[in-house]
């Protein structure tokens, strides 16, 4: 095999699980508002984000499942040579540490200064016993930020490693989503905190001490409707 093949990712190999679609959020909070329970709704998209945690974990730590078997194995891609291959202990598949690379570029999945949030998600949730216990984890989830580890102020939104969009789009439904929950006597707490926080990481992404909350990058209006109408 050259070693252009050797470093070409099979298009159809997906070992990473996919970020959340935004409407199935949007779906959760509109029923958390009307105060009902979706049970099989919560479900899927707390599994879905524990699958995404866990693809966020393995990545960053530079691991990966094997397609094959399902063996969890170390890859030699944190300071390894891109031609060098990984073979998994269980079965005879390889990946080399280029295709690696390949298989998550460009696709959020660095935990980065967040990381801590993605492995308290991937511990408490399967103790979860409840859906609403399981609502309020994916709330604190989704909720999460990039950390500076300098200056301890928030950098980036977690949610973007974990909901389609960009991250403008995506700060900008859980903006919408913590304006219809003012008021709400278990969520305001919660609500003030999510727009302090955005509004001091604003601030921090544009170099202005005194960015207004009306200079965010906003979405399109006709993407986030009124009432029931989700995110397009």
């Amino acid at each position: 095999m050259n070693e252009k093949n050797r470093l070409t990712p099979n298009p159809k190999l997906k070992l990473w699980a996919p970020k959340v679609r935004p409407e199935r959020i949007w779906q959760l909070y509109q029923n958390d508002a009307r105060g009902t329970i979706d049970e099989v709704l919560v479900h899927d998209v707390g599994i879905a984000l524990y699958q995404r945690c866990e693809s966020l974990l393995l990545v960053t730590s530079g691991r990966v499942t094997c397609p094959t078997c399902g063996t969890i194995f170390q890859t030699s891609w944190l300071g390894g040579r891109p031609e060098a291959v990984n073979q998994c202990p269980s079965c005879q598949w390889t990946i080399t540490n280029g295709q690696y690379h390949a298989t998550w570029r460009h696709q959020d999945l660095r935990a980065g200064n967040a990381e801590v949030a993605f492995r308290s998600y991937v511990e408490a949730y399967p103790r979860a016993r409840s859906s609403r216990e399981r609502t309020l984890l994916i709330d604190q989830l989704i909720h999460a930020f990039h950390i500076d580890l300098k200056s301890r102020a928030p950098n980036r939104s977690a949610a973007n490693n974990l909901i389609e969009g960009s991250h403008a789009r995506v700060v900008a439904m859980l903006d919408r989503l913590a304006d219809d929950a003012r008021g709400a006597p278990d969520r305001s707490d919660a609500t003030s905190t999510w727009l302090a926080t955005t509004e001091a990481m604003w601030k921090r992404r544009s170099g202005s001490s005194e960015a207004p909350r009306s200079t965010r990058p906003a979405v399109r209006k006709s993407g986030l409707g009124s009432g029931d109408q989700s995110p397009r």
